[in-house]
Parts: C-alpha cells; structure tokens; sequence
C-alpha cells in the first residue's frame, strides 16, 4: 500500500473519530474502557509479533536503549498531555486545575508529536537488508489506536474553549500530523537505513508503554475482570490473523 493510501486513511480515521463527539451524544464508559482495552492488546502483540522482530533483525544495544528511550518519550508526553493519546479522559480532568493542563496547545502538541512518531513505524526499511512486511496490521493498530485519541483530543479541547470551529481547526492539524510523518520520512529526511531502526525503535517503546498503560489503568484494583480478558484475547487474535493473512 502507497505511503499516499495510508495517509489518506489515517488523515480521515482521526477526522471521523473527532468529529463523531458532536454525534454522539454520550458513550458508555463501560463500553469506551473496553475498546481502549481491546486497542491496547493489538498495539501490544502487533509490538511484539511484528515490530520488535523487524527491528531486531539486526540487533544492537543501541536498538534496545532506544526502545527504552522511547518508552519514556511517551511518558514525558503523557505528563502533558494527560495520556489522552490512548483515549485517556480522566487524567486531564484530575490535573485540570493546574495551569498547564487547562490548554488547548498543551493537550495538541504532546499529540502531535506522537502522531509523528506513530507514522515511522509504517516507513518500508526492507531495502536495509529487513525482511520486508506487509503493513497491514500496522496500519489497522494505528487506526484503532488514533480513533479514540482523536475523540478524546476534540472532547477536551471544545469542553476548554466552547468553540466548535477553533476545535475542529486543531483536529484537521491533528489529522495531518501522521500524513506530515511519512511525507517527511519518505521524501526529505532522507533516514539511513540505521536511523530508520532507531526511530522505530523509539515508536515501538511508544506502543508499549500506551498499551501496558491502558491494562493498569483499565484495571486499578487489579481484580479479575472476565470480559476484559476476553476482549484482550480478542485483540491479540485479531493481531495474529493480521499477521497471518498478509
């Protein structure tokens, strides 16, 4: 699939998943946890069946500190932005009150910037001697992980200013940070075929941590939760057939 298709697709995933706040009326929290829990196991076993084995291919350290700096990237930018980049709501509401948490730009540019990263993951490194994939089970991870980041960015960001318009501007820039990433990754960064690891390295210690996030927080008294667990297998099948499929 052409870097062009992908950003197509993921520049409308994020635009219907902002826009759908004004459709919808109200989302049972129930069900909004459990889709984040089901994104959060296909990010993990996509991570883990797919991503790490392509950079690993040709281990280094340097490839495992980097997936270690990348963890913390997410966490630092989680400290911004409330952790919205796995649909996380709550977080913002708690640390509202202090100044830095109570801004539009303070919510978008910690996002943006992961998008960015986000899309390095889709850049084809194969001409460095990896094996080549099929990004198709990349592709299905970043859409079901954008969709409920887009909803929740355009939720805090309208309930902060009350104005539509101005919300839906910092949505469009939202949508086009993944489309920017590939654009720039692609045809101007010119990345050598070990940077290209690097930075995958760092998307992929991104993934991890919003994915081992996701199961803390959707599970805080740590009791066993039936449905969450089936609704985590289900994702990681689902990343499994992905795999197999292509």
């Amino acid at each position: 699939m052409s870097y062009f298709l992908q950003s197509i697709i993921l520049f409308f995933t994020v635009i219907v998943g902002g826009l759908s706040v004004f459709f919808i009326p109200k989302i049972n929290n129930n069900t909004f946890k459990y889709s984040l829990v089901f994104t959060g196991s296909y990010l993990f076993a996509i991570t883990i069946l797919h991503i790490l084995p392509d950079i690993y291919h040709h281990y280094s350290l340097k490839t495992g500190i980097f997936i270690i700096i990348g963890f913390y990237i997410q966490l630092i930018l989680e400290f911004f932005s409330g952790g919205i980049e796995h649909g996380h709501i709550h977080e913002y509401h708690e640390k509202k009150d202090k100044n830095i948490f109570n801004s539009s730009i303070s919510l978008f540019i910690p996002l943006f910037i992961h998008a960015l990263l986000d899309s390095v993951i889709l850049l084809d490194n194969s001409h460095c001697g990896v094996h080549e994939f099929n990004n198709l089970s990349l592709l299905i991870g970043i859409i079901l992980h954008k969709l409920p980041a887009a909803f929740a960015l355009v939720l805090l960001i309208f309930s902060i200013n009350k104005n539509k318009r101005k919300t839906i501007l910092y949505l469009i820039a939202f949508a086009l940070a993944s489309p920017l990433g590939l654009f720039l990754g692609n045809q101007f960064l010119n990345i050598t075929n070990d940077n290209l690891i690097l930075l995958k390295a760092i998307a992929s210690g991104s993934f991890l941590s919003i994915s081992i996030t996701i199961f803390i927080e959707t599970n805080p008294d740590h009791a066993l939760d039936k449905r969450k667990i089936l609704v985590s297998v289900l994702g990681v099948i689902i990343a499994v057939l992905t795999e197999f499929l292509h």
